[in-house]
């Protein structure tokens, strides 16, 4: 039976979380319509158990899959290869959604045949403060790729699947931050975007053991490398479709500032400040278009004007910044 949705739960030693994960979805009163994907990346704290447990308990709704270590890219390569969804949306193993905004998004995505679905989420940290990340949209607009100029995460996208399927996603291996090449290489198969209001995602934030806390984007920097490296050769290799342009450009250049912002934030050195110029010169070759997405953002103006003879300072700067 072929279902409304498909969840791809990236487990790398969640066991603590990954029962709240999974109830979180098994709420929804429409489950018998969600595919649940737990894709166990090699973690060696019981979250495979946890997995095979459920899978026993939810047989028609829920698959286990154990595999060897591979990255976040793996788990969604591996999930997206036997999803029976007609959509397709990531769930983080320590992350969960609202049951009754996911029930609520699973009967309209029956309803509707658009190849990109945006819907706000909230961020969850630990301290116990929310706050949800909403676009500026009415809710149930519908618009074309060519309109679409703004970023976005993987925490508000769900894709038809067949738009993953055509766009030929295939995303690295052994490598963090991989979803932001799971937002911008299928939207070069996108035609249609929806902007609905159900609040369906609950990121939640405020360890320092996540990926995305400063330690560790610092520690991962080569990881940000290669998703620049794989976006850029996307872009370059890639016969891009004239009304995706804008939005990918939009997308690329979000992903290249994260970079630099993350670069900024590492210790001062000749070596970060070569990786720097390195990647200017990389991006201006390989697509203008994505370079001058950033000329109004006022580091890289600091960085660009002074040819990086003013990268301490630029560095100094954000580094007095908040997260």
């Amino acid at each position: 039976m072929n279902k409304v949705l498909t969840i791809s739960i990236a487990a790398y030693n969640v066991k603590k979380t990954l029962n709240r994960t999974v109830e979180s979805v098994l709420k929804a009163k429409n489950v018998e319509n969600i595919e649940i994907i737990i894709v166990n990346d090699g973690s060696t704290d019981g979250t495979d158990i946890v997995a095979r447990e459920l899978n026993t308990q939810y047989p028609g709704i829920i698959i286990a899959i154990d595999k060897e270590n591979g990255g976040y890219g793996s788990t969604i390569n591996t999930a997206l290869k036997i999803s029976s969804g007609k959509y397709f949306k990531l769930l983080d193993g320590d992350d969960y959604f609202d049951p009754k905004e996911l029930e609520e998004f699973v009967d309209y995505l029956a309803s509707i045949d658009d190849d990109l679905v945006f819907t706000p989420f909230k961020e969850c940290y630990l301290d116990g403060k929310e706050r949800i990340i909403k676009k500026d949209r009415a809710n149930g607009l519908q618009i074309d790729i060519s309109s679409l100029a703004e970023n976005f995460t993987m925490h508000s996208v769900t894709y038809k699947k067949e738009v993953l399927l055509n766009s030929g996603l295939v995303l690295p291996n052994k490598c963090l931050y991989t979803d932001n090449l799971f937002c911008l290489i299928p939207l070069n198969c996108v035609k249609t975007i929806r902007y609905v209001d159900f609040t369906v995602y609950q990121y939640v934030l405020g360890s320092e053991e996540q990926s995305v806390s400063r330690k560790n984007k610092i520690r991962h920097l080569s990881d940000l490398e290669l998703v620049v490296d794989y976006a850029l050769d996307f872009i370059k290799d890639t016969p891009i479709e004239k009304e995706a342009e804008r939005a990918i450009i939009t997308k690329m250049g979000f992903i290249y500032y994260a970079y630099i912002d993350t670069a900024l934030l590492c210790p001062i050195s000749n070596d970060v400040k070569k990786k720097l110029v390195f990647y200017e010169r990389k991006v201006k070759e390989t697509n203008r278009g994505v370079y001058d997405s950033l000329k109004n953002r006022k580091v890289m103006m600091l960085l660009r004007k002074s040819r990086y003879f003013l990268y301490p300072l630029a560095s100094v700067l954000r580094k007095c910044m908040g997260d």
